[in-house]
């Protein structure tokens, strides 16, 4: 039998919990049922783990991240250089926030995100304008799909005292799962409930050897070492290619000597199989919570290197989304039954070409 690390109860099946190591709003798949018990979990679900994700959802919005429950993702109030706002469905699908609506002498002019929503926003100008003849105003609905030429600027940064919380979680997590003994870990699991101050139990960290990562990888990593010798036992957590952290679960760690890698790879959903080294000899001296100048350069780099992969990504993604729309807007004009025959597919074909012609048009003249 296991027991709670949080709150030291025994974990029984009235109680017990899935408790993922690295939170599954990020993408973890590794998960475990010998950490936490349900009240416990929820407790952090609700607090640390929530900040944590909510300031990762870009990425994974970006990445279309897998998790357990499926979850429309919309990056919120992107911005362009002219200062209009958007959401972004799934990271990349622009819908404007705000419908726009212009009345002039002898027309009106209504550019409105959904079916839906038009029909709302002209029932309200029918109240406005008795005169207003709906039924015309439907006939030159103009429904059409098309790019956006502006960039957005959209909020990736991370970082904070709630953040750390959880980054030492993850580092608590991962021992325990791997039959850590929950006393060399005990300053961590304070520290995550309130009860010292972190004093570089969590800082961030990047090691001179640079990481490598495959030229399309964007992975989550965790490196967890024992080291008698010198008597540290630690966790470094890189996350997304890109935010590196040490976790100093203990400085008196005098157990069994061992070293785990763990590497999951949230683009292909893949574990990988990888040893890795770093050179750390154990608690640094000063604030190491606040990024220097060589981290900061480090992770615009890292950070440079995943959009890039995102970009490819979501390209690929509309290109499919053109090919399935493509289908279901040439079948659509049969009758049920219609047996798919050579001339639905040369329509679908050239449906789909031209679609995606003026995508790839577009990314060129980008």
């Amino acid at each position: 039998m296991y027991k709670c690390y949080d709150c030291g109860d025994w974990l029984i099946t009235e109680n017990e919990s899935v408790e993922h190591i690295i939170p599954n709003a990020i993408g973890g798949r590794l998960k475990s049922k010998k950490l936490l018990c349900k009240k416990c979990n929820t407790k952090f679900g609700e607090t640390i783990d929530a900040e944590f994700a909510k300031q990762l959802d870009t990425l994974c919005a970006l990445f279309s991240v897998k998790r357990d429950r499926n979850k429309e993702y919309v990056i919120k109030n992107a911005i362009t250089d002219k200062g209009d706002r958007y959401h972004l469905v799934d990271g990349r699908i622009p819908i404007p926030v705000k419908p726009t609506i212009e009345i002039g002498e002898n027309n009106v002019y209504v550019s409105a995100r959904n079916e839906k929503e038009i029909k709302h926003i002209l029932k309200k100008l029918k109240e406005k304008l008795p005169t207003l003849d709906l039924t015309d105003v439907e006939n030159k609905l103009n429904r059409h799909q098309d790019f956006m030429d502006e960039a957005v600027t959209m909020n990736i940064s991370v970082g904070g005292e709630t953040f750390l919380k959880a980054v030492a979680k993850i580092a608590i997590n991962a021992y325990l799962h791997f039959n850590g003994k929950a006393i060399y870990a005990n300053k961590a699991i304070s520290f995550i409930n309130n009860k010292i101050d972190n004093n570089n139990i969590v800082h961030w960290y990047y090691p001179e050897n640079s990481l490598f990562f495959e030229n399309d990888e964007v992975s989550h990593l965790i490196h967890l070492k024992g080291c008698v010798t010198k008597k540290i036992l630690y966790v470094y957590l890189v996350l997304f290619s890109a935010y590196g952290f040490i976790v100093n679960l203990s400085d008196c760690y005098d157990d069994a000597e061992f070293c785990i890698n763990y590497t999951y790879d949230v683009v292909k959903n893949t574990k990988i199989e990888r040893s890795y080294e770093i050179d750390y000899n154990g608690r640094l001296e000063g604030d190491n919570t606040i990024l220097n100048r060589r981290f900061i350069e480090f992770i615009q780099n890292a950070l440079d290197r995943v959009l890039k992969i995102s970009h490819i990504q979501q390209s690929k993604a509309t290109i499919s989304d053109i090919a399935k729309e493509s289908v279901y807007s040439v079948l659509e004009k049969y009758p049920e039954g219609t047996v798919f025959n050579e001339e639905m597919s040369k329509k679908i074909i050239e449906n789909a070409a031209y679609r995606i012609a003026r995508f790839l048009e577009h990314l060129r003249k980008k």
